[in-house]
């Protein structure tokens, strides 16, 4: 599978160009901080104790630092070599976690193997146009009956499509269902994003997977980006909130956030 894409390089330098200064913009919010609270509390009651997880498109290596935290050996990869070197100066003096530079398509030529659990936290995956690929890499490093822990951004969010309508964009409310991309721009460095849902995801990581769960994050509550709605109506953003936790498993509705999680298991047979 060899060496990244052209598409994965501008992925890459774009969020080079923000590395810096990208846990201070986009980690640091309230909301941001209840949706990896969320993730490693599923992570912790699927995992066993000490497992292996594997976290491709870690950035910065938050998560992988804090699945290390909880007991758990991790690796952490990202196509961003200053991503990685951020992961690396957060994490100095920790033994239970480490970061490679690389991508997702060259995971069998990483020489890096037998983990318990993959994840691919925030959208990372919506920066990959091929999830079949994807699968086959995924069940080469996992373990039999190894778990793949996957957070994607869907086609169809019920909030970007309000939003978006309440402010009069009515096209671009449609766009991302319609075409089902669009281009991301971090300081002058642009790159196309693929939205997929869970029916296709689950589609293409069939042959070597099968899904065992699925949740929608932020169906009706403002997601991570929403910061000036929360701000502006705090009450109403934690009530929408709990909203979320009673239907985020609901058929169609799970299918509708601004983000979805979705567990898939390898097949005994791969």
């Amino acid at each position: 599978m060899g060496t990244a894409s052209d598409h994965e390089m501008a992925v890459g330098q774009a969020f080079d160009s923000v590395a810096a200064t990208y846990d201070a913009v986009f980690g640091a919010g309230e909301r941001t901080r209840r949706l990896r609270n969320l993730i490693h509390s599923l992570i912790g009651s699927l995992a066993t104790p000490s497992s292996h997880i594997l976290d491709i498109n870690c950035g910065t290596g938050t998560d992988a630092i804090a699945l290390a935290v909880m007991g758990h050996s991790v690796v952490g990869l990202d196509i961003s070599p200053l991503m990685i070197k951020e992961a690396k100066t957060k994490s100095s003096g920790m033994s239970q976690v480490h970061f490679l530079e690389g991508s997702y398509r060259a995971l069998d030529s990483l020489g890096i193997k037998d983990f318990d659990l993959v994840l691919s936290n925030f959208g990372g995956l919506n920066c990959a146009p091929d999830m079949a690929e994807l699968g086959v890499q995924a069940a080469h490093v996992l373990n039999p009956g190894g778990l793949f822990v996957a957070v994607v951004m869907p086609p169809v969010s019920l909030w970007d499509i309000g939003s978006k309508c309440a402010r009069g964009q009515f096209f671009n409310a449609a766009r991302r269902a319609w075409t089902g991309r669009a281009t991301a721009e971090f300081d002058r460095t642009s790159f196309r994003v693929y939205y997929h849902s869970p029916s296709d995801l689950t589609k293409s990581l069939r042959p070597n997977f099968r899904r065992i769960d699925l949740v929608g994050l932020n169906i009706f509550s403002p997601p991570p980006h929403a910061g000036t709605f929360a701000a502006s109506f705090p009450r109403l953003s934690h009530a929408l909130a709990g909203l979320d936790d009673i239907v985020g498993s609901l058929p169609l509705l799970r299918s509708m956030g601004d983000h979805y999680v979705a567990v898939f298991q390898k097949r005994a047979d791969r």
